[in-house]
């Protein structure tokens, strides 16, 4: 089968940090995969895709509006039509949608978390088939954005490096050691995980000293979760 691994962007991030491991297991069942990208940003995530051995092509070198790209899309479909069109994050699920709509190809859509932008919910039934990377995303898919059962599947992107290190269990009496490590991305809402650690210890301020939060992560978010964390 050819397909097509549509994405929006090849930013630092973890949708875009697993495009290798699943275009490579599609080849290794046989199938023909070509990686199209909607626009650049910061390309944080093209290393793992060249040491992979991993080509793309480039829809636009900047943001466009959507009637642009679905010509540039399209454009590319007429000389190479695939079979089915499988598409990640909003931007390039928009992209997809309307190229298979336009040119009769099925499209799957990799859904990457519990939220949806207004125009992927009035497009969700332009997917044939919906893919939540967890378990609490495939979830979201079938009760909010009320997609048939028949139609959402799960493929889990966590991956754990069985040879690391295993944390203690705590102990109910030495420091309480919370931890997260993500891009620093207003989508992963650590100003809210801050703020609730906060008001927990302003309630419980006996407790303020065997609490620690650990961020370990860059980003765009950096400098304000720092003030955050000081106010």
């Amino acid at each position: 089968m050819k397909i097509h691994y549509l994405v929006t962007t090849l930013e630092t991030g973890g949708a875009e940090f697993a495009i290798p491991d699943i275009v490579t297991t599609l080849q290794d069942l046989g199938h023909e995969v070509k990686i199209y990208v909607c626009e650049p940003r910061d390309m944080g995530a093209a290393p793992r895709l060249k040491a992979a051995g991993l080509s793309w092509c480039l829809l636009s070198n900047r943001r466009r509006s959507v009637p642009v790209l679905v010509g540039a899309y399209l454009a590319k479909i007429i000389y190479d039509k695939p079979d089915l069109i499988w598409t990640s994050l909003s931007w390039g699920t928009r992209i997809g949608q309307w190229g298979g709509r336009l040119m009769g190809i099925p499209v799957i859509s990799f859904k990457h978390s519990a939220s949806v932008k207004p125009a992927t919910w009035r497009m969700r039934s332009m997917s044939r088939l919906w893919i939540g990377d967890s378990a609490t995303v495939t979830q979201y898919l079938h009760e909010t954005m009320r997609i048939p059962k028949q139609q959402v599947m799960c493929w889990p992107f966590f991956q754990a490096n069985p040879q690391a290190a295993q944390a203690k269990k705590w102990d109910g009496v030495s420091v309480l050691q919370l931890g997260t490590v993500g891009r620093l991305h207003e989508v992963k809402n650590y100003a809210g995980l801050i703020t609730a650690l906060a008001s927990f210890v302003d309630k419980n301020p006996q407790l303020r000293s065997r609490i620690r939060l650990t961020l370990l992560g860059e980003g765009a978010e950096q400098e304000v979760l720092k003030k955050t964390i000081t106010q």
